[in-house]
């Protein structure tokens, strides 16, 4: 009886034993995956990324697909090139809204800063300057009766978060500011306004 009761208690000790062990290795894993995932940011790296950005102008709802390149120095700061382009439809009124749509497009310099702070989110504010492209197309030939270039200045302030240790997902919010545009019945302030953008960057970071 005393033999069965002791068996007892050691294979109760032991089971504990067992379920702290594989409690212990399981919040090991997470901590090492943390910790892979949130370890110091390099000095130096570079990323490829893809945008979508809801394009909200004064006669049109659309997106905005892009892209870019940049180069990461000191940890903190960024530098690269950028490019995207309309996608959509503009309620216009100078010309027969069956035959022609505006379109536009943009390239330029992309810069930025980001925090080190060793954890998933790392602030971020950036600026993208560029040439724009306005012109109106004609839907049959794709033909541009009338087109012109303009300055495109985005300043905008995000958050990144590190989903893999090659891999962040990207959201900010910005303004578009259009200057130079001389097309008529349309302004600058037609394509001026309030940016979202949802990114995602890979490379090394």
């Amino acid at each position: 009886m005393k033999i069965g009761f002791f068996v007892l208690i050691m294979l109760a000790v032991t089971g504990q034993a067992l379920s702290q062990a594989v409690d212990s290795l399981a919040v090991d894993s997470v901590k090492l995956r943390t910790k892979q995932i949130n370890k110091p940011a390099r000095k130096y790296g570079v990323w490829v990324a893809g945008y979508v950005e809801p394009a909200y102008l004064r006669k049109a709802n659309g997106v905005n697909l892009g892209g870019g390149l940049s180069f990461l120095f000191r940890s903190h700061y960024h530098v690269g090139a950028y490019g995207s382009v309309y996608m959509g439809d503009y309620n216009q009124r100078l010309i027969f809204p069956n035959e022609f749509s505006m379109k536009y497009s943009q390239a330029g310099l992309w810069a930025g800063y980001k925090t080190t702070l060793e954890k998933p989110f790392q602030f971020t504010f950036d600026a993208r300057v560029g040439q724009g492209k306005v012109f109106w197309e004609r839907r049959d030939n794709f033909y541009n009766m009338f087109e012109d270039y303009a300055l495109f200045v985005q300043p905008s302030a995000g958050c990144d978060y590190k989903f893999l240790p090659f891999a962040i997902l990207h959201g900010e919010v910005g303004y578009r500011l259009v200057k130079g545009l001389d097309i008529p019945e349309i302004s600058d302030d037609d394509f001026s306004g309030l940016t979202l953008n949802v990114m995602i960057k890979i490379g090394l970071f």
